[in-house]
């Protein structure tokens, strides 16, 4: 009979938990080979999902500049900082290993399958987060 602890194993303990800033140039490399995807590439070529796209990128960027930059005060992830470093600290917003992590791993866009899923899901993306963004500064009527 196996004890209990030959049952629940624990996880095997990762190099990054040591220091979580050494994952981040791991995941900036990964980014870094990933070409843009056709449906988000598609999106963007209408000026005014790219202006509306621009708009929430650039804002989440800056509220993750807004926090503490220091993984031990909990404020931002690895993939935070993967982000920051993709735009060169929010300086390259058009960046397309930039625009395909923040979808991907951000928006929680499937990139892989249908490109016109991608490209819808993206655009539904950009509307809520825009109404979203429009009523907290007292504008509701684009929602009603």
């Amino acid at each position: 009979m196996q004890s209990p602890d030959a049952v629940f194993l624990s996880s095997p303990v990762s190099a990054y938990r040591q220091n979580p800033a050494d994952e981040v140039p791991h995941l900036v490399a990964k980014a870094q080979v990933a070409a843009l995807s056709p449906g988000i590439a598609a999106c963007l070529r209408n000026p005014e999902q790219k202006r509306r796209f621009l708009e929430v990128f650039s804002r989440h960027i800056q509220l993750l500049k807004s926090r503490s930059q220091a993984f031990e005060d909990g404020h931002i992830t690895v993939y935070d900082k993967a982000l920051l470093n993709l735009t060169y600290n929010g300086n390259d917003l058009e960046s397309p290993h930039a625009i395909q992590y923040f979808c991907e791993d951000f928006l929680g866009i499937d990139t892989s399958g249908d490109s016109q899923a991608a490209q819808k899901a993206l655009e539904n993306s950009v509307s809520i987060l825009g109404a979203l963004e429009q009523g907290e500064h007292g504008n509701t009527s684009r929602l009603a």
